[in-house]
């Protein structure tokens, strides 16, 4: 489009240039597209709180986003009620952080293959049954609270009254083997290993997710 230039005699003319607005528009559709770029490319992970509550929203939030059929196999939440019959009936003490993780989710339902990598963590009325099968196998007068149940019969568990670490039993070769300082380290581990890929859902075979290095 021309325009004669004000201010000058005679016929001159000068190219006008674009909208100030249409350049606005063209500029903030290239911000647009830059920040979905980056997105795409440079995915960053969720800000994550470091407690016990932190580590569940951002288990809930993957499963959402990843595998959403299976993201109600946990359960509801368990009461203060709930706990202490636990530890009347089996006379043991509860470690904290395991609490905590119970007054959130009171493990995983029955038909889940488990979330944690085909681990399932067990509610409380499968804890119980489980907690008499290893005292069987018990030299010690430690109670030893079962949290974890793998496919093959090996248990994750806490002792009772202890700071809550997390010993694992093989089955086949029972020992004392600590993995994790308390459940909530043992989350914030999982949660790591999550959100960068090494846990795979494979819909229509498992029920729960799968480590992907034993594929």
């Amino acid at each position: 489009m021309l325009r004669p230039l004000r201010g000058l005699r005679g016929t001159a003319y000068a190219t006008l240039r674009p909208p100030l607005s249409a350049a606005l528009c063209s500029l903030q559709s290239h911000r647009v597209n830059m920040r979905n770029f980056f997105k795409k490319f440079f995915k960053k992970e969720p800000a994550i709180e470091d407690s016990v509550e932190g580590y569940f929203q951002a288990i809930r939030g993957w499963l959402e986003n990843n595998a959403d059929s299976i993201k109600e196999n946990l359960n509801g939440s368990a009461t203060e009620a709930d706990l202490s019959c636990v530890e009347s009936e089996l006379e043991i003490v509860i470690p904290q952080k395991v609490r905590d993780a119970y007054l959130i989710h009171n493990g995983e339902r029955a038909d889940s293959d488990g979330l944690f990598g085909l681990w399932r963590w067990l509610p409380l009325d499968e804890m119980k049954v489980e907690f008499h099968k290893l005292q069987e196998f018990s030299d010690s007068k430690i109670a030893r609270i079962p949290l974890l149940l793998s496919p093959g019969g090996d248990i994750l568990y806490v002792e009772s009254g202890s700071s809550g670490e997390i010993v694992e039993w093989w089955h086949e070769r029972p020992s004392r083997d600590v993995k994790h300082s308390d459940f909530q380290e043992y989350l914030k581990w999982f949660v790591g290993k999550l959100y960068e890929g090494g846990y795979v859902y494979l819909p229509g075979e498992m029920a729960g997710l799968v480590d992907k290095s034993e594929l």
